[in-house]
């Protein structure tokens, strides 16, 4: 079940990716103006690889209808588009069009999306199929997401912090509640998509859960620094004279200096060892000079 959630989740967001490169070019109408011309050798790859996906599952299908071939190749095509996407900065947008169109009515001949839905992907909800709720809001979320885009470029010049918290308020909590997603991005407009209500809602209680996770696991390293930084205060205070008597469990016999000369049980410390404890005091006695130097400024 949760690879098909995965599958449908990867899908809606290559259709909701296209659906935002056809609205930066202005409307369907003038879209189907353009002319389907190839400008580099990545748009002619993507369309063999188009053509060879169509080809493979038109015998997909003849073969007994093979649904799980036919869902492989409609995601490795998918994944082939969302590299060319990622690597463009101006992709051939009629070229994904033609893709995202022909994916929609494989899901429609397979009875995943109503024959009566009439726009690229998936329907937000079923009220969506019987009116285009996207093409009636749409004009009025881009000029809410272009609105909030000069705001943010005003704001990042001006640095007011509450301009800029507003704006993410308005991203982060009050769209979602109205199934919109908003998207920013570094190459100039944001990116506005219509999705389920729920979907998004669900989306952010993952995200709030791991913004606290990611929170409380900065305390936890926050007070465990504190407490091995106490811990060192603590230490620099005991006097090198004191720093081994205070070592009952490991010493029972001391010199004049506080340097051990006998273990727990009695045995007398060796020449090696008694090298390292002196090492260890003078090393404590450095810290304690430190820390009686500073308590006197």
């Amino acid at each position: 079940m949760n690879m098909a959630v995965q599958y449908e989740k990867f899908l809606n967001e290559f259709f909701l990716n296209v659906k935002c490169r056809i609205r930066s070019l202005g409307t369907n109408t003038t879209i189907n103006s353009f002319p389907k011309q190839f400008k580099n050798h990545s748009e002619v790859e993507l369309n063999k690889k188009f053509k060879l996906a169509q080809t493979s599952i038109h015998k997909a299908l003849c073969d007994n209808i093979d649904t799980k071939t036919v869902l492989d190749l409609i995601r490795e095509l998918v994944a082939n588009c969302n590299v060319y996407m990622n690597q463009h900065e101006n992709p051939n947008t009629v070229l994904l069009r033609e893709i995202a169109e022909y994916i929609t009515k494989m899901f429609i001949i397979f009875g995943a999306i109503p024959s009566s839905y009439d726009s690229i992907g998936f329907p937000i909800d079923d009220e969506a199929v019987s009116k285009n709720v996207e093409e009636i809001v749409m004009p009025y979320l881009e000029i809410l997401g272009n609105f909030r885009e000069k705001f943010r470029n005003c704001a990042k010049t001006l640095k007011p912090n509450d301009i800029l918290q507003e704006c993410d308020r308005l991203r982060d909590d009050i769209l979602p509640n109205v199934g919109v997603r908003l998207e920013d991005s570094n190459e100039g407009a944001c990116k506005v998509k219509l999705v389920n209500r729920e979907e998004l809602l669900k989306e952010k209680e993952i995200k709030k859960k791991l913004e606290l996770e990611k929170i409380l696991e900065k305390e936890k390293r926050k007070t465990e620094a504190a407490a091995v930084a106490a811990v060192k205060e603590a230490q620099k205070r005991i006097s090198p004279n004191d720093m081994f008597r205070l070592e009952k469990d490991k010493y029972s016999q001391f010199d004049d200096k506080g340097l051990p000369t006998h273990d727990a049980e009695g045995k007398e410390i060796s020449k090696g060892l008694l090298k390292k404890l002196q090492k260890l005091q003078q090393a404590q006695e450095k810290k304690y000079n430190e820390y009686l130097t500073s308590t006197q400024n």
